[in-house]
């Protein structure tokens, strides 16, 4: 079965995950209730939206901070 690798935003540069479709996605919805955006090949995407086959068909999935203006 395909694996995931999901970069994760963190104070060290980026944290790396690698999952099964389901859990990435699940993970991926648990990071944006966190506030966290998630870009599938450099477009933000809500999780929400995405499915099993979106993840298995992306070369790159990234998770930031969000950005907030001031």
């Amino acid at each position: 079965m395909n694996k995931i690798t999901i970069k994760v935003a963190s104070p060290r540069g980026h944290d790396v995950m690698t999952l099964d479709p389901a859990a990435a996605l699940e993970k991926l919805q648990a990071l944006s209730n966190d506030g966290k955006w998630v870009y599938v090949d450099s477009d933000i995407v809500n999780p929400r939206e995405l499915s099993v086959d979106d993840l298995i068909k992306a070369e790159t999935v990234l998770v930031a901070n969000n950005l907030q203006g001031g």
